[in-house]
């Protein structure tokens, strides 16, 4: 790791402006090294030289919800981020966690007008990720706890039809890659399912 760092460092050093290899560095700084604020510091210079650096919101926007948890910031930047970069799916993936987190990180929530339009964009933001991640299922297992747990019975027909297919599209996927490097252990899916099933009983 030390070796990579001092490759980023006289990358920087040789080319200051180059906002990419900067955001780059505060990237590794911040995952490899774990140094959020070291990381925070070089992604907000680099975001002054570019604002639209997509490297340097994401990663901000990472630092301000796991480590600072500043929510509102977090989702300023993630807003700005999908804003300028739709197609951004750890953004989107992001976005959605944290939305959840903040208003529905408990169960039997008293549902308002406002939270109910709050879980539909939630659930949107994980049907997207979803929809274009190779493999979904881990993913899928958040959003059907997430609407378990805090979704209206209206709510829980509506996410069964969207992703009841797609479940069993990756149980099939899952089945076929079974006993493969690296493959999604078939218990994975089997909890999918469960949480269907599950979600299915409750709707």
């Amino acid at each position: 790791r030390e070796e990579i760092l001092g490759l980023y460092q006289r990358a920087v050093e040789a080319d200051p402006r180059d906002t990419t290899t900067l955001a780059d560095y505060g990237r590794y700084i911040l995952v490899r090294m774990e140094n959020p604020p070291k990381a925070e510091s070089i992604l907000e210079a680099a975001l002054r030289m570019n604002a639209d650096c997509e490297i340097a919101i994401y990663n901000l926007a990472v630092i301000a919800h796991r480590h600072k948890m500043d929510y509102p910031a977090a989702e300023a930047h993630l807003r700005k981020l999908l804003k300028q970069s739709p197609s951004h799916n750890a953004g989107t993936l992001q976005l959605a966690r944290l939305l959840g987190e903040v208003h529905f990180a408990r169960s039997n929530i008293a549902m308002t007008p406002e939270l109910e339009a709050t879980m539909d964009e939630i659930c949107a933001l994980f049907e997207k990720s979803i929809a274009v991640t190779k493999d979904p299922t881990y993913i899928l297992a958040e959003y059907l706890k997430l609407v378990e747990r805090s979704g209206t019975a209206k709510r829980k027909l509506r996410t069964i039809a969207n992703v009841a297919s797609v479940v069993d599209t990756q149980a099939k996927a899952v089945k076929a890659a079974a006993g493969t490097p690296g493959a999604t252990p078939t218990a994975a899916i089997q909890d999918v399912k469960a949480l269907l099933d599950n979600l299915k009983s409750a709707a």
